[in-house]
């Protein structure tokens, strides 16, 4: 949880987070409860659109709800492990995040 932690005092702050990876399953936490909590925290805060962190969800597993409730949720991509590059080059590129 130290990373939500760090993003709720970068929200406070009114430094926002450009880019997040979230893995959907970690030690302790599930990654889709976090993405939930972050866009949460994001609209309590009337954070805009455009100044949302952009957040791309990772794992090794295949399943579809879990997918799509991450996509519900508001993640704005998805990337399979294993991750691959090119393909990852030009979701940073469509999300504006890199040129």
């Amino acid at each position: 949880m130290e990373a939500l932690d760090a993003y709720m005092l970068s929200v406070k702050e009114k430094e926002y987070y450009d880019l997040i990876f979230l893995d959907i399953m970690m030690p302790k936490v599930d990654g889709v409860k976090v993405l939930k909590v972050i866009r949460d925290l994001e609209s309590q805060n009337g954070i805009e659109d455009e100044k949302r962190a952009k957040i791309i969800m990772t794992t090794a597993l295949g399943e579809t709800q879990v997918i799509k409730t991450a996509m519900e949720y508001g993640c704005d991509a998805y990337a399979s492990k294993p991750i691959d590059i090119e393909k990852f080059t030009q979701v940073l590129k469509d999300l504006g995040v890199t040129t």
